[in-house]
Parts: structure tokens; sequence; C-alpha cells
């Protein structure tokens, strides 16, 4: 993911003719964590209606009981969240301080 955030920010950074600033990521790195939470969210729904339909299917097909309790879908979700939001801004701040010649020879 770095490489393409690297790419991203050197672009934007070679058309204003300056570095990225803390102030630009700030500003306009709530872009990259918003795609994080989206991804993350996305991704722990999956994982939450998987988990459901595996927790029925074994419910039917065995005297096993098996279901989902309410604090697994927040724990699971909160985990998926946190996950995604540190791999989704620490590539963005990573790429940011890189110079953005090398940021653009970075792909």
């Amino acid at each position: 993911m770095v490489p393409g955030r690297a790419f991203l920010l050197g672009n934007n950074a070679a058309d204003t003719g300056a570095q990225v600033s803390k102030q630009w990521l700030l500003m306009d790195g709530r872009q990259f964590l918003v795609e994080a939470i989206v991804l993350a969210s996305i991704g722990g729904l999956c994982g939450v209606a998987a988990g459901w339909a595996l927790a029925s299917l074994v419910s039917l097909a065995s005297p096993l009981p098996a279901r989902v309790s309410l604090w697994s879908i927040i724990l699971a979700l909160t985990l998926g969240a946190s996950v995604g939001v540190l791999f989704g801004v620490y590539p963005a701040m990573r790429a940011a301080r890189l110079d953005p010649i090398e940021a653009l020879r970075y792909e």
C-alpha cells in the first residue's frame, strides 16, 4: 500500500511545487482515514456475516448450540476498524515524509 500512497502524495506535492506538509496531511489525510474506515467496516461486516452463517450451519447440522452474541459482533467490528485505520493511515503518513521526486519514482 505504501507505493500507491507515495505516488499519490508525490504527485500532489509535485503539482503544488512544495513538499507535502503535516498540515496538508491532516487536512487531506481525511481521505485516507475515511477510505481505511470504509474498507475495514466492509471487511468486518463480511466477517460477521460469515461467522453468523457458519454458526447457523453448525446449529442446524449438529446438536451443539452455536450462536453469535452481540458483544462478539461489537468486538470484531471494533478490532477490524482499529486494524484497518492503523494499516490505512500509517502508510500515508510514511509516504508523506518522502521527497516528491522520490515519491514519483517509487511506483
